[in-house]
């Protein structure tokens, strides 16, 4: 059985503690823009208006931060350096890779096997 909750002493309830008792003491949930009035709706459609017709967006681009140049990169400029990598380099990196870890792993077994012909004398 659980033990019993003593209640918490009582406090002195300020006027905004109150307020918000009386604002939203019914609801299931609030969020912390409904508690501390961040953006309306209306002001966050607008500036998520500015990044129509992007792939993606930073966080400095967001919150209008000056991060270096400033402007919005299009999709087409994201794609313009980039060079796949060739799939035999990297067919013969995870060859080697699993080559290694084969070998690790066949060093760890005849070091068991050894340990246990030599504790049992086989």
């Amino acid at each position: 059985s659980k033990p019993a909750r003593t209640p918490a002493p009582p406090s002195s309830v300020t006027s905004s503690g109150s307020e918000a008792v009386s604002k939203f003491g019914n609801a299931k949930s609030i969020s912390s823009d409904m508690f501390f009035g961040g953006e309306s709706n209306s002001e966050r459609d607008a500036n998520l208006s500015r990044f129509q017709g992007s792939n993606s967006i930073s966080s400095d681009m967001y919150f209008n931060r000056d991060s270096g140049s400033g402007a919005m990169r299009q999709s087409q400029s994201y794609g313009a350096g980039f060079q796949a990598p060739d799939m035999d380099d990297v067919k013969e990196s995870v060859r080697q890779g699993v080559t290694k870890v084969a070998g690790r792993l066949s060093g760890m077994a005849s070091g068991v096997m050894s340990s246990i012909q030599d504790k049992y004398g086989y």
